[in-house]
């Protein structure tokens, strides 16, 4: 036996993934629900939007963008309310997201997430992890 390092893009992630994938389903549900929620201007420009997945009864929501021009314009609050409302419609009943100390983590709070967790990094950056029942 020999352990080793290898390069990004190889195949050996994707095969220990898809053993990884193999065990969860052989103990939990572990089909996933992905859907994406998007903003887009009159000219059909795409400006903001997230992903919701739902897994085991709860929401991850994921990569959540405002393109600048279009923030502190309520545009955040109803991504984030339609990905939680298209949640709901699939079984959701939690849901959970993270953030880092220098996004929006305030935001987050004033939908009514609070902080479960959090990751301090060696430069000062830190990486909070928040839910709420839906």
């Amino acid at each position: 036996m020999k352990v080793t390092t290898v390069a990004p893009g190889d195949d050996v992630y994707a095969e220990l993934n898809k053993r990884l994938v193999a065990f969860n389903r052989d103990h939990v549900d572990w089909d996933a629900d992905i859907f994406t929620v998007c903003l887009r201007d009159d000219t059909g420009t795409l400006r903001g939007g997230g992903r919701g997945i739902v897994r085991m009864g709860a929401l991850e929501v994921r990569s959540l963008w405002l393109d600048q021009d279009q923030r502190r314009g309520g545009f955040g609050r109803e991504i984030v309310e339609e990905i939680e409302s298209e949640a709901r419609l699939r079984g959701a009943t939690k849901a959970f997201l993270d953030t880092y100390d220098f996004q929006a983590k305030e935001f987050y709070e004033g939908l009514g997430y609070a902080v479960f967790g959090s990751f301090e990094f060696p430069n000062d950056t830190a990486r909070f992890y928040l839910g709420k029942v839906l």
